[in-house]
């Protein structure tokens, strides 16, 4: 296998084994092997972590095994599409990790120690090389419960893709539907810098800004709610909490933000949620269908922690899918508590789902296992259900509501339903109201959304629908 051409950023630990020293690399293209680790089989922590779970020693959902599958199957493949793994370049992010401290909790003042999981999200991302030797990875969406560490794992990733990434002028947003909730992850940042003499040195810590005046880089936290959001020449930017973003107005923003960068990077660390047409939900369902090969995509990453289908959940055995820092940061007897609480209250059991098990619901307070209703979808074409017994039920709007038409049909025992809904194309396409223009997503299939034209729902189309129905079914 050869390398690109490229110049490889010498490897800090080299130059200081506690803390990489900044490095900026050279412009210029040259032809260089790649390093010896990209040859022999890796026997880094990343590589090990995917095998321990393909090969069942981690207990992991089926979303932790396609991602795991992926690497693996990579390493064996990917050198045809000119990918390669850079097993030092692993090592290194290890190490920038080990030399920052946690600074809550019961670790407080200790250094951090990446657990596999972290390693094979971290060395995912940092190792795997395009032919030119930048980063593979352009895009990652990471779905873990509550308490997993992830403002940990998300501070020290925008350190290092601010100050330590080799990127001149590196412009890294902590970013949010808040400022208040993307202070969080850069809070979190700050106090390792504090925490760090050598960090310290060389970053100027302000109110909401660091900043190395040297190499002209900044990580800043940032909010959808700021006043202008224009001008941004992103490096690298971490959403905190993505199921909290009702609209895709902030991850456009950032995603045509780093259009004038060498290798960016968007990280999306989130919990599951309810609002299954929102931005977040999008995202995982593209990464769902990237880990199962249906969309070839080499530049998104990502893995899902959560229970499968077929657990139930209040069985402790699935716990360790969906928290794979269980009896690490996640505290046995805090699950237990929580999931005893759950058996006593709808609402109580939405939240331990969604937030300890990551499973996504209809709603925040009332529980509806949407695992559940999914496994139960299958399609049906309406010559199906020709002469069968249908209820039909209508809810109308008229501009920035949802109109539908749900056709019930019961026959031998089984219930079946056919759902359309409908907005006009001018409220979703053009942007012109921001309470429908997240479900842009959603209309490139009629069977999701249909469009009506103008800026009004179109009734007679709703009409035609139901007349349709009516020819069909037994009404």
């Amino acid at each position: 296998m050869t390398a690109p051409p490229s110049r490889r950023r010498p490897r800090s630990r080299q130059e200081n084994p506690t803390l990489p020293s900044p490095s900026i690399p050279s412009t210029s293209s040259l032809l260089v092997e790649p390093p010896a680790s990209a040859t022999r089989p890796p026997d880094d922590r990343a590589t090990q972590y995917a095998r321990d779970v393909v090969e069942g020693r981690i207990p992991a959902c089926r979303y932790t095994h396609l991602a795991c599958e992926r690497h693996l199957r990579d390493l064996e493949t990917a050198h045809e599409r000119g990918l390669w793994w850079d097993a030092e370049a692993v090592i290194d992010i290890e190490l920038f990790y080990s030399a920052l401290p946690h600074s809550k909790g019961e670790w407080a003042g200790q250094r951090i120690r990446l657990e596999g999981w972290q390693m094979f999200i971290l060395g995912s991302l940092f190792g795997w090389k395009r032919p030119d030797g930048t980063r593979r990875f352009r895009s990652a969406y990471i779905e873990v419960p509550r308490k997993n560490g992830k403002s940990t794992t998300a501070a020290g990733l925008g350190l290092y893709l601010a100050f330590e990434d080799g990127e001149p002028g590196a412009e890294v947003y902590a970013s949010a539907t808040k400022r208040e909730q993307a202070k969080i992850v850069w809070t979190e940042a700050k106090r390792m810098v504090l925490r760090t003499p050598k960090l310290r040195e060389r970053i100027t810590v302000l109110t909401g800004n660091l900043s190395d005046h040297i190499t002209a880089s900044k990580f800043e936290p940032l909010g959808a709610d700021a006043d202008n959001l224009d001008g941004l020449n992103v490096h690298a930017y971490i959403n905190d909490e993505l199921h909290a973003q009702k609209t895709r107005a902030m991850q456009d923003v950032l995603e045509t933000a780093v259009g004038a960068r060498r290798q960016p990077l968007g990280f999306s660390i989130t919990t599951a949620g309810s609002n299954r047409a929102g931005v977040c939900y999008d995202t995982r369902t593209y990464l769902v269908k990237v880990l199962e090969q249906v969309f070839p995509d080499d530049g998104t990453y990502g893995v899902i922690y959560t229970k499968d289908d077929t657990d139930q959940w209040d069985d402790e055995a699935c716990w360790p899918k969906a928290n794979p820092n269980l009896n690490v940061s996640v505290k046995l007897d805090d699950m237990r508590a929580q999931a005893k609480k759950a058996k006593e209250t709808p609402a109580a059991l939405s939240a331990f789902l969604t937030k300890r098990l990551n499973v996504w619901v209809n709603a925040d307070s009332p529980f509806f296992d949407m695992t559940l209703w999914m496994r139960a979808a299958k399609p049906f074409a309406l010559a199906d259900v020709a002469g069968v017994p249908c209820w039909i039920g209508v809810d109308l709007a008229s501009k920035s509501d949802l109109a539908a038409v749900i056709a019930v049909f019961v026959a031998d025992g089984r219930v079946r339903l056919r759902t359309r809904f409908y907005l006009p194309r001018q409220m979703v396409l053009d942007g012109a109201h921001a309470d429908t223009a997240h479900y842009a997503g959603w209309a490139t299939n009629r069977e999701h959304l249909t469009l009506t034209e103008g800026n009004l729902i179109n009734f007679a189309e709703i009409r035609e629908d139901i007349k349709a129905l009516a020819r069909v079914a037994s009404v």
